[in-house]
């Protein structure tokens, strides 16, 4: 799977984890065309950012009932290498595109 499809499968898995009161609701993200989804966040001094949101992976080795990336549950599995997601990153703040990284990850021990 390349870079662009591992974004798609992981920032449309990262929408289930919960933003905080700082962070716009789902009408408020914007998906742009490559399938990244952006969130609007407002900090501590009133700035307004716009986070990346995305997991790192969604190959969980937990079965939590409430979760939607529960290992049990049938899908497609991927995830990032830490210096392709900071990469990515990078070339998002470099042009403009998001200021900051909402990050999680399904738990998965055999790379930490």
């Amino acid at each position: 799977m390349d870079t662009h499809e591992k974004m798609r499968l992981l920032a449309r898995a990262a929408q289930y984890d919960l933003c905080g009161a700082g962070c716009g609701t789902h009408a408020s993200r914007v998906r742009d065309d490559v399938g990244r989804w952006l969130y609007p966040a407002v900090l501590p001094d009133g700035k307004r950012v716009t986070l990346l949101k995305v997991l790192l992976s969604n190959a969980c080795e937990n079965d939590c009932a409430y979760c939607a990336n529960r290992g049990s549950r049938d899908g497609a599995r991927n995830e990032f290498r830490a210096d392709e997601l900071a990469s990515l990153f990078d070339s998002l703040v470099r042009s403009g595109i998001a200021q900051g990284l909402f990050l999680s990850s399904a738990v998965c021990r055999r790379w930490c």
